[in-house]
């Protein structure tokens, strides 16, 4: 494409003669103006981040923290004192560097957590005495922002990853704007106070990789996801299928995936610490893909009836007993996904810019269609992030779906009621948050049962359509009317 080759993590400039180069943020082709620009926007940004640090946080967060103090401070892992209740996975490497980062700043954390060595019943901060306990630490507000302090720089490496995926300095702008203001990424890591961003970051690597042509160097990337969070593995067969058209390159790229997971086996067969296996093989919620389907036949109890003849011609009936074999929808669409992929790239010519739209047009669909026929927690939203911002910045009608689909998911994550609503805000003032009903509590169980179906199918309408047309788009069939989609950013 005629553009210097920067690294995934950082571009360079060149400075003047006798200077080593300067390190940038921002790729090379922004200009001094539109460098001013991003300088502002991050600057806002970062207003934004630090004001919610402190003030919401979900459970999960104190789960993770408290996994991470006992291998921090006690020198174990959680899994020898839980009998494996609770595996070590590469992500609670992370928040114990991110808790020795802190410790410093932060009280005894004997003080902070209520079973240190987990004598509860229920493992780590999962339970409401735990956490009330939690909360009525005079320093619970500032144990909150520091925990979460780490993932303000992630968060800004993502913007700075997000941008090198662009070709011209505006639209490095927008796709810097798309992330730093976005409420799916503000939400998800400052109010729900989760780590999506560690895996998201692998997957935005892989694509910076595979857009410069590297895919070997991105399949590695996207194995390294999968570990850290399984879903990137549902990107896999677009990549396999979508990057090379001749099977001695698509082995290649499944070999070039597996790699991360390579080391991992070797690394627990050396060390003799299977916890991080256990924590990939006992990924959680994965029975969520699995959960809507289409009855092909009568529950298993249910018994068919079979006419027999008798001997003097009379017909009985016996009991047939059957396993039903449902059709699973999600599995059903993302095989017809794949597939349609496959006959695409059939004895295609490797074509790298192309290559990689069709990647990401068809990443996009397969998390649209997760979102669209499988349950789903609100954070789950931020894998398709990268995906929407890269696709819908020449394609209105992928811009109006986004913003569409905003308001839906906001209705969808009443569903969780008190729970989540009420405890976000418990840190500010847990006597009043406690005791503080959702919306879906106040319309009581009928009414809201009855909204939140309907906002269901309307989001999972506006998914399956911009799915179709996300596809459209990588296929090339939307390129020619590029002029009359694209419109103001």
């Amino acid at each position: 494409m005629g553009k210097p080759d920067t690294a995934v993590i950082a571009a360079t400039a060149g400075g003047s003669a006798g200077r080593p180069p300067r390190a940038r943020l921002w790729p090379a082709c922004v200009g001094e103006a539109t460098g001013r620009r991003l300088r502002r926007l991050l600057l806002g940004a970062l207003v934004i981040r630090v004001l919610l640090l402190p003030l919401f946080t979900h459970l999960d967060l104190l789960t993770e923290y408290w996994v991470a103090h006992i291998r921090a401070f006690d020198g174990r892992f959680p899994f020898e004192v839980m009998g494996g209740i609770f595996p070590f996975s590469l992500t609670h490497y992370w928040h114990v560097a991110s808790l020795w980062l802190v410790s410093p700043l932060l009280p005894d954390p004997h003080e902070l957590f209520r079973h240190p060595w987990g004598e509860a019943d229920s493992p780590g901060m999962t339970t409401l005495e735990d956490w009330r306990f939690f909360l009525g630490h005079p320093a619970a507000m500032r144990a909150v922002a520091l925990f979460k302090l780490p993932y303000i720089g992630l968060d800004l490496l993502g913007a700075a990853l997000l941008t090198r995926l662009a070709d011209t300095e505006e639209d490095a702008y927008a796709l810097a704007r798309f992330w730093l203001l976005n409420p799916v990424c503000v939400f998800v890591l400052y109010v729900f106070s989760r780590y999506e961003v560690v895996s998201v970051l692998a997957v935005l690597a892989a694509l910076l990789a595979i857009k410069r042509g590297r895919q070997l160097s991105g399949m590695v990337w996207l194995g390294l996801g999968a570990i850290l969070k399984m879903y990137p593995f549902l990107l896999a067969p677009c990549a396999v299928l979508g990057l090379q058209s001749r099977l001695r390159g698509r082995v290649r790229l499944g070999l070039a995936l597996l790699v991360p997971g390579i080391l991992l086996l070797a690394s627990a067969t050396v060390t003799g610490n299977r916890s991080e296996l256990g924590s990939f093989s006992k990924f959680r919620h994965n029975d969520y893909l699995f959960e809507l389907r289409l009855p092909t036949a009568d529950p298993p109890s249910a018994a068919a009836s079979v006419g027999v003849a008798g001997t003097q011609g009379a017909v009985g009936t016996i009991g047939v007993p059957h396993i039903p074999a449902d059709v699973l929808l999600f599995p059903l669409a993302l095989f017809l996904v794949w597939l349609r992929l496959a006959g695409r790239t059939l004895g295609r010519q490797a074509q790298p810019e192309a290559d990689f739209e069709l990647f990401l047009g068809y990443g996009l669909a397969v998390f649209l269609l997760l979102f669209a026929t499988c349950f789903f927690h609100p954070h789950y939203a931020m894998w398709a992030v990268p995906f929407w911002a890269v696709m819908r910045l020449h394609h209105r009608r992928l811009r109006v779906l986004w913003a569409m689909h905003l308001p839906l998911l906001v209705v969808h994550s009443f569903h969780w009621g008190a729970p989540l609503w009420s405890q976000l805000a418990a840190v500010i003032d847990p006597i009043s948050f406690w005791s503080s009903r959702a919306p879906v509590d106040v319309l009581g169980d009928g009414a809201a049962a009855f909204i939140l179906s309907v906002n269901r199918a309307l989001l999972s309408g506006i998914c399956v359509f911009a799915a179709w047309c996300a596809l459209r788009i990588a296929e090339g069939d939307g390129k020619a009317q590029r002029g009359e989609l694209a419109g103001a950013g």
